[in-house]
């Protein structure tokens, strides 16, 4: 403990000679320091619970029997011993088997994807048009011509690396207590619903102002996540309920502020943040799923749609043809 706090005074020092507020920064490190902490330790009662033949609820972390398929508590689906085992060698070596790691994963082969398609060259701010247009961008009058499925791929692609990084900072930041809270059927639901209805926020805003702009990028989904948890911290009712919907309204404001200055496409993140606002309030509060079938089965039919989401856009890049070097779209 001496020598972790011996460290984090190191960088308090560097951070208040570079101008940064002392206090926040040695209270983000203690605070990363303790999840490191508090992760060592759920690795090794996991692996306990394994060699003693329980098994761990990867919903709301209850230990069960051997012989059980569903938890007790809340109902979710359980693995078998051996997938649990795998998933438990993973986490121990820091690898993280959620939700939003997949998400992640999506965008980030998306990522590459583009990558390739410009040649091999990350890009770290900004793209080709015609590119993110041609790996399923979403372009109104391609959109408005049949081409309906570039509501969902355009949220897998970004426009350089530092759109792709905050991006994924905030998805990695504000997902965790939402798929804890909702487990990750109902989270992957609602970031896939938020995801189109950013998409169709943007077209119905740029069919009203007569743009014809390209939109993208995964913060629209993230705004939905944003406004499902504002909206369970208001239902909530308690201190921690009102810091949480007060923490949501927060973040939410920061996008928008933000995405003014920058020029980014402030439709979506509304449209998002309301369609997540709005599950929010035809959730049920209860953590064991009332029909936990058909909850798996959106949540699997969620993931098969980024998976699919993913493959279109490597498919567009295989077909796509080599364009001539930018003078304007």
């Amino acid at each position: 403990m001496a020598e972790g706090l011996d460290w984090i005074e190191l960088v308090v020092k560097a951070a208040k000679l570079l101008g940064l507020n002392p206090v926040r920064v040695r209270w983000r490190l203690r605070a990363w320091r303790d999840r490191v902490l508090a992760g060592k330790g759920r690795a090794g009662m996991e692996g306990r619970a394994l060699t003693r033949g329980i098994k761990l609820c990867p919903n709301c972390r209850s230990l069960n029997s051997a012989d059980s398929r569903n938890c007790a508590r809340c109902g979710h689906r359980l693995h078998s011993l051996p997938v649990e085992l795998i998933l438990r060698l993973l986490r121990r070596l820091g690898v993280g088997i959620y939700a939003e790691t997949f998400i992640a994963l999506c965008c980030l082969v998306a990522y590459v994807i583009g990558a390739i398609a410009a040649g091999g060259a990350p890009n770290l701010i900004g793209a080709d048009t015609r590119e993110l247009v041609a790996l399923g961008g979403n372009f109104p009058p391609l959109v408005l011509a049949g081409e309906w499925w570039r509501l969902w791929t355009a949220v897998f692609l970004h426009a350089g690396l530092v759109h792709l990084a905050f991006n994924l900072y905030a998805l990695l930041l504000i997902a965790p207590p939402a798929r804890e809270y909702y487990g990750s059927n109902r989270f992957l639901l609602v970031y896939t619903i938020s995801g189109i209805a950013a998409s169709a926020g943007s077209l119905f805003w740029n069919l009203h102002t007569g743009a014809n702009a390209v939109s993208i990028g995964a913060s629209g989904a993230i705004a939905g996540i944003i406004g499902l948890m504002m909206v369970r911290g208001q239902k909530d009712g308690t201190p921690a309920g009102v810091e949480l919907r007060n923490g949501m309204v927060r973040w939410m404001a920061y996008v928008v502020i933000f995405g003014f200055f920058i020029g980014a496409d402030n439709a979506a993140h509304i449209a998002g943040f309301a369609a997540g606002a709005l599950c929010a309030l035809a959730l049920p509060r209860t953590l064991r799923p009332r029909y936990p079938r058909a909850e798996r089965a959106w949540g699997t039919l969620a993931l098969l749609l980024a998976a699919a989401a993913v493959a279109g856009i490597g498919w567009l890049m295989a077909s796509m043809p080599v364009m001539p070097p930018a003078a304007g779209f």
